[in-house]
């Protein structure tokens, strides 16, 4: 009994040991997870903001270039502006195109930062499962400290049962022992106090030598 609970105790023990090295391990992921958004948040900011002050400055220029100039009039204006048409429709290709890259890395970031979310979230899940596990083994371990300190006490009562018992049996054997011994002086002493009331009593000399003698003829007879 003593073995078995101190094989549960070193289970237990061990179980919890393990749950807390996990939940320590787990919790440095978690962190480690935690720095590596912050730090991935930062560089995705700055890097949009980069991209969106080039992609503005790139359609600036593009609308300076395409802008018709303010002096001159009539054929050399339009000869300008002609001239110019090649230009203006390039410039609305680029941001077009510009636009849509835009868009499309608004997208890519939007998707990779939704897969990030959900890895977040399942992380977060599955630490929230450790510590309900880790709760869960407290509860059993407290549990099973409880069982072993109750059954403890159990033995403790049963021992001290058993002792008062074998100290009774052992009184009982004294006092039956003497009272025995008591007993038996008794007996002795009205045996000898018989024989010597017999020894007192007057017999005459032929009765009583002639009975002895029948009782001599009937034992030798029965012997026979």
């Amino acid at each position: 009994s003593a073995a078995a609970e101190a094989a549960a105790k070193a289970a237990a023990a061990s179980s919890a040991d393990g749950a807390r090295e996990e939940l320590a391990s787990l919790q440095a992921r978690l962190a480690e997870a935690l720095d590596d958004a912050a730090r991935y948040q930062q560089g995705y900011v700055k890097a949009r903001a980069d991209y969106r002050r080039l992609v503005g400055a790139r359609i600036k220029q593009a609308a300076e270039a395409a802008a018709p100039p303010k002096y001159g009039s009539g054929k050399k204006a339009a000869a300008s502006a002609k001239a110019v048409a090649p230009v203006v429709g390039a410039a609305r290709k680029l941001i077009e195109a510009l636009g849509e890259r835009l868009s499309a890395s608004e997208e890519e970031r939007n998707a990779e930062t939704a897969a990030f979310n959900r890895k977040l979230l399942e992380a977060e899940r599955q630490h929230c499962d450790w510590f309900v596990e880790k709760r869960l083994l407290e509860d059993r371990l407290a549990a099973l400290a409880a069982e072993i300190r109750e059954r403890d006490e159990m033995e403790d009562k049963m021992e001290l049962c058993v002792h008062s018992l074998f100290e009774r049996l052992r009184q009982l054997e004294i006092t039956n022992h003497n009272l025995r011994r008591k007993l038996g002086l008794g007996s002795s002493m009205g045996g000898g106090m018989s024989v010597g009331s017999r020894s007192g009593t007057p017999m005459s000399e032929g009765g009583g030598s002639r009975d002895f003698d029948d009782d001599d003829d009937d034992d030798d007879g029965g012997g026979g």
